[in-house]
């Protein structure tokens, strides 16, 4: 971690404070990583007797960017800025049937058409030589192939697809 100073887009503006200051370490690699210039200081511990806090420093002009980056993990709990200046909590897109547009849908198991080639296969090992690696490869290439290819059903009206 360098301990650089956070020059150009304005003074170091404090985001968030974490119990750990290996966990603010963590945090601000990451974000060093996604070009953001971070900065670790340490802090207070929250409880007596416990490990020093680490205060993430972000500058001002890619603290909007940070914000959003943290509030969108379970990190946001550790955020120290306004309430105003958190954005919501972003919500993932529910699966749908294509059919009748249920929302009850569930992912295919993949299980079945393994356990079925691995058994309709199962004669490699004892007719050919080397049968054991013959099989073995066989039932690997399978497994990848099928899990591969995501399936959905809809419990409402039975519809089944695959996602392309």
């Amino acid at each position: 971690m360098l301990n650089y100073a956070l020059v150009g887009g304005g003074a170091p503006r404090e985001i968030a404070v974490f119990a750990d200051i290996a966990e603010a370490r963590i945090t601000a690699t990451v974000m060093d990583g996604m070009g953001l210039r971070t900065r670790v200081e340490e802090a207070k511990p929250i409880h007596e007797h416990r490990k020093p806090a680490g205060r993430l420093l972000v500058r001002e002009g890619d603290a909007g960017r940070a914000i959003e980056l943290l509030a969108s993990t379970p990190l946001r709990k550790w955020l120290t800025v306004p309430e105003a200046e958190i954005p919501p909590a972003k919500v993932l897109p529910l699966q749908s049937c294509p059919k009748c547009e249920s929302e009850k849908v569930q992912p295919t198991s993949i299980a079945w058409p393994v356990l079925l080639a691995a058994l309709l296969l199962c004669w490699i090992p004892l007719f050919i030589p080397y049968g054991w690696i013959v099989y073995i490869s066989v039932i690997g290439l399978l497994i990848v192939a099928v899990s591969q290819r995501h399936g959905w059903r809809c419990r409402a009206c039975g519809h089944r697809w695959r996602e392309t």
